[in-house]
């Protein structure tokens, strides 16, 4: 239930390994080789001295990519966190978002907020002695609304008895409801 795109995941950490690997080669190497440790002090020296005008292009390309990595990071820290959903069904209403259709009278939506199945199945599941505790949350799963149960068991209890305690609630959720939500369960 993430959409967090896999391949600019890998390209992301792909480029970072590649960066570190080749700064700690470049450290292990300084350290092992004389002549490369004397290069490395004279170019941290040289810094010291005056910028060269001809490396303007070089500060310019860093800038650059350290922009396109940050944006990069942006992006991705701005996808997190979808799927969520606050609104489980949503039915009715002309413009479907209960506006009104004019002229007095209004065509209205009825939207039922995930909180209210969370209220209903956890209040409904409390009261077994085999569940200690339930968490319902709802989830976009490709632009349709789903509910996520986990159940926390009791020790000793039965994993497949909670299951079909669940399915019972679910049943009776979806009859109130008047149609079936997708549900997944998990009982930990």
């Amino acid at each position: 239930m993430n959409a967090t795109n896999r391949v600019l995941n890998r390209a992301a950490l792909l480029i970072v390994g590649l960066v570190l690997v080749a700064v700690g080669g470049g450290v292990a190497a300084a350290a092992l080789v004389p002549e490369w440790l004397a290069a490395w002090t004279d170019g941290a020296d040289a810094l010291d001295i005056v910028f060269d005008p001809s490396q303007v292009v070089t500060l310019v390309i860093v800038l650059a990519v350290c922009v396109a990595v940050i944006a990069l990071l942006l992006v991705f820290v701005l996808r997190q966190g979808r799927g969520h959903t606050r609104t489980i069904v949503r039915r009715g209403g002309s413009d479907g978002l209960g506006g009104s259709s004019g002229a007095g009278g209004s065509d209205g939506a009825i939207v039922v907020d995930t909180k209210v199945a969370a209220t209903l199945i956890e209040a409904a599941l409390a009261d077994h002695p085999a569940v200690a505790s339930v968490s319902v949350s709802g989830y976009r799963v490709r632009d349709t609304p789903a509910l996520k149960i986990a159940v926390s068991a009791r020790r000793g209890a039965s994993p497949s008895e909670l299951r079909e305690q669940v399915d019972l609630v679910v049943g009776r959720w979806d009859e109130v409801l008047g149609s079936e939500v997708p549900v997944l369960v998990t009982v930990a």
